[in-house]
């Protein structure tokens, strides 16, 4: 855990005192707390401190297999789309499309809007990559997902997450 305390008193009082915490599993303000009961020569005293315990990040996922379809006539929805994050968050996760009925490319996308521990994200690409994941270095704070397609240098339909994602449109101006 991230706290320590000591108590020091008059003549060469110095001893570590064991730390007790509340409100400390969750994201928010937690409390570290120590007593000294006192001995002979030294009357008792407690301390405390808050700290704050940060949301966690989450990961999007949206894979889209195959990543190349044929014209059907119909919409078309090849992916699926999961989040996950540090404590066990692993959960499916709605997509939408874009674009997904005539010939060309589709968008899909998936959004999640974030926990008691954990950050929201969004993902939405197109289905040539088949496999696009947003980890944290964008924030969208209003929740609201833009669009983006693949920057030049990414590899499409390898899956390779070392390609660059650039904004195309936002989805609020599309919603309207």
């Amino acid at each position: 855990m991230p706290c320590t305390a000591t108590v020091t008193g008059a003549g060469g009082l110095s001893q570590s005192l064991t730390v007790s915490y509340t409100n400390n599993t969750n994201a928010g303000t937690a409390t570290a707390s120590a007593s000294f009961s006192g001995d002979g020569n030294h009357t008792g005293n407690n301390g405390s401190a808050t700290f704050t315990i940060s949301l966690a990040p989450s990961t999007v996922t949206v894979t889209c297999s195959p990543t190349s379809l044929q014209y059907t006539g119909s919409a078309l929805t090849p992916c699926t789309a999961a989040v996950t994050g540090t404590g066990g968050l692993s959960q499916s996760l709605t997509v939408s499309y874009t674009n997904n009925t005539n010939a060309g490319t589709a968008n899909a996308g998936a959004s999640f809007s974030g926990d008691t521990n954990h950050s929201g994200r969004q993902r939405l690409g197109d289905l040539r990559d088949c496999e696009s994941v947003l980890d944290g270095s964008r924030d969208l704070p209003d929740k609201q997902p833009d669009l983006y397609r693949l920057g030049p240098d990414a590899l499409h339909g390898t899956g390779d997450r070392g390609g660059r994602f650039e904004p195309i449109a936002d989805a609020r101006k599309l919603q309207q």
